[in-house]
């Protein structure tokens, strides 16, 4: 089959507006010379459409972030409403807590157990977890700033939460712990197998001064009960 005769084939099922031609739905002999090279060109424009739509939507989303505006979804930011604009003064003041808390020295689990123990709920009605608390914390959304695909693209269309310095604070602090963070040099080499008798959660590693310990942690990323201390050499 010549060239010419391709690039017609091309147009045809590039078009098929009559619904009768070569379309994409269309069977194809891929048995025969002329039936395989259809069904290559059929796929070709089905990835050329799909790679089209995909850049059409990157390129939008891409623009909305760019003008400063929330990209939407089901949940709503904490701090903000339903809108992602609008600020809830109680939830700002939690935020800005926290904030203070952790740049006074407080760990993030330890923030995190204070939003539990005060009955301060995530946007989904759960308890608070690190991660959520950090990504929440050092978001540059807190500060006002859009962000897209993990870069800061320009300033956003709500007020800040947080100031400058006080993100740069949290930072800082986290960074700080996460630097002189305290981790058992020894191997446990069960962990991730025991299970707590009284809860049935997972038993964590844990050292105090020489000796090696499996236990049941309560609170926030755990939730065990903290009622199972075992030794790790007799078990091991």
């Amino acid at each position: 089959m010549t060239k010419t005769v391709a690039a017609a084939i091309y147009a045809r099922i590039s078009s098929d507006q009559d619904g009768t031609g070569l379309g994409v739905a269309r069977d194809v002999n891929i048995g025969t010379g002329d039936g395989l090279l259809i069904a290559r060109i059929q796929a070709a424009v089905a990835a050329n459409e799909s790679a089209s739509k995909s850049r059409r939507i990157k390129s939008k989303m891409r623009q909305v972030a760019e003008s400063g505006m929330p990209h939407g979804g089901s949940n709503r930011p904490f701090g903000y409403d339903a809108d992602a604009i609008t600020i809830i003064k109680a939830d700002a003041r939690i935020v800005r807590a926290c904030a203070e808390r952790i740049i006074a020295g407080e760990s993030l689990r330890s923030v995190a157990q204070w939003l539990d123990d005060t009955g301060v709920q995530t946007v989904n009605g759960g308890t608070w977890r690190t991660p959520t608390l950090r990504a929440m914390l050092t978001s540059p959304r807190m500060i006002g700033m859009r962000e897209h695909n993990g870069e800061v693209v320009g300033k956003a269309a709500w007020k800040p939460i947080l100031t400058d310095t006080q993100r740069i604070q949290v930072v800082a602090a986290l960074q700080r712990r996460t630097v002189s963070g305290r981790r058992a040099p020894r191997r446990y080499v069960l962990s991730g197998l025991y299970r707590c008798g009284k809860c049935g959660t997972t038993l964590y590693s844990s050292a105090r001064g020489e000796s090696r310990r499996y236990v049941c942690k309560s609170g926030p990323d755990h939730a065990g009960c903290g009622r199972l201390t075992v030794v790790a050499a007799p078990v091991e």
